[in-house]
Formats: structure tokens, sequence, C-alpha cells
């Protein structure tokens, strides 16, 4: 109603394009993912414009032996919710490789690279709301049985029989998107 809708499509699918050319596909499948260009530290340090910054930039990847669940998770959610807005078929098929990148590898917290800047607690929270977020783009149960899962494991990790994702997270941020999921289901 305020007439933003084509502007925000603008901005919505320059951060899908950024996601998909981060992503390396083989065969149709997940090979890495670039989640972090640039050092913390030095960023940090640095006042000016990042095309501006001297040296060279290093570029850190998810992998199999790396995975960075909740980052690869949040990217997943950012183009399968880039999908269910505007209805572009090549984030929908980036969201599913990699949610499937990071269902399918081991499951940890992005770390190498992070420093103390934006560390996430955990990956959970983050992989249930891809799964969320697809559940609502395709309508395949399996993605909201997958939430389930998610929730669980860390109810059982809680030893609380009563535990439910309210308690990890009283506020929507980016260290905490169970109520993003919650709104989702």
């Amino acid at each position: 109603s305020t007439g933003q809708a084509g502007h925000a499509k603008i901005v919505a699918d320059q951060f899908a394009e950024y996601f998909r050319k981060c992503t390396v596909m083989e065969n149709g499948k997940v090979k890495a993912f670039c989640y972090q260009v640039g050092d913390g530290g030095e960023d940090h340090a640095y006042w000016g414009s990042p095309e501006a910054q001297p040296g060279p930039r290093q570029a850190l990847f998810a992998t199999s032996s790396n995975p960075c669940t909740d980052i690869v998770g949040l990217s997943a959610a950012s183009l399968a919710a880039n999908y269910v807005n505007f209805g572009n078929t090549e984030d929908l098929t980036y969201a599913k490789a990699l949610y499937e990148f990071a269902k399918t590898n081991n499951k940890a917290v992005g770390s190498e690279g992070i420093g103390d800047f934006y560390i996430s607690k955990s990956w959970e929270d983050d992989i249930a709301f891809a799964a969320a977020w697809l559940y609502k783009a395709t309508g395949d149960s399996q993605y909201k049985s997958d939430v389930d899962e998610y929730r669980n494991i860390v109810k059982a990790a809680s030893g609380n029989p009563y535990w439910d994702e309210t308690m990890n997270s009283w506020s929507y941020c980016w260290n905490g998107v169970w109520p993003g999921v919650n709104a989702l289901m």
C-alpha cells in the first residue's frame, strides 16, 4: 500500500543474488558456501569504505569438514523467504540445495575466522528456520517433520522435559530465530 513493493524486491533480490553467487554447486549439490569475506579485526580497525581497504581479503567457506550449519541454514531461509515473497524459482533451488547441505553434513556453529564477531550460540534454530521457510514455500511435510526434529534435539539437550523453543530465545534476533520458526509454523 506504500508503493514500495518494487523497491523491496530489488533490495531482496540483490541479497538473494549474493547468496547464490556465494554457493559453489557441483551436479546440483552444494560443494561449498562462502560465508565470510574479510577479517573482523582488520575490518573494524580500518576507517574507510570496504572498496578502498588495502590488502588482500580472505574468503572463508563452509564445506563438509567446516559445515557452518547456522550460517548456511540462515542463508537457505533467506532464499526460501525471497522465493515465497517474489517467486524466483532459482532462489528456491538454491535454498533447497543449501538446506540439504546443512542437513546432511555434520552440524556445527561457524566459528573459523569469525572470532568474537557475531558468533552464534547454536545451529538448531537456524536450520529449523530454513526448514520452516521451505515448508511454507513447498508444502512438503518433510520440512515440517525436520522442524520438529530440531526442536526435539534442543529439548533433549536441555534436560528439561517441559522445554519449548520460546525458552531458548526471548526475542527474535540474528542469534535466536525460534520466534521466527514459531510464527511460520
